[in-house]
């Protein structure tokens, strides 16, 4: 019984952490300024959970001078 209950906690121990590793987010970025090019590129999230890599990885936008500028990410 001993055993069974040790082999429990462990299998719950295991499944229970998130690993941390890098993750690969993906960025487009766009801007409404004439002449501008749509470019993308990748960044790398080292040693982090997929959720708080997810919550690095968003869309943002702003304005300025009349221009709108769009980053779109998304995780790999």
């Amino acid at each position: 019984m001993k055993k069974i209950f040790l082999y429990l906690v462990v299998g719950v121990a295991l499944t229970a952490t998130s690993c941390k590793k890098d993750h690969v987010c993906s960025c487009t970025d766009t801007s409404t300024e004439p002449g501008s090019a749509a470019v993308t590129y990748d960044i790398t999230i080292k040693e982090a959970k997929k959720a708080d890599a997810a919550n690095k990885c968003v869309k943002t936008t702003y304005t300025d001078g009349g221009f709108t500028y769009t980053s779109d990410c998304k995780l790999k």
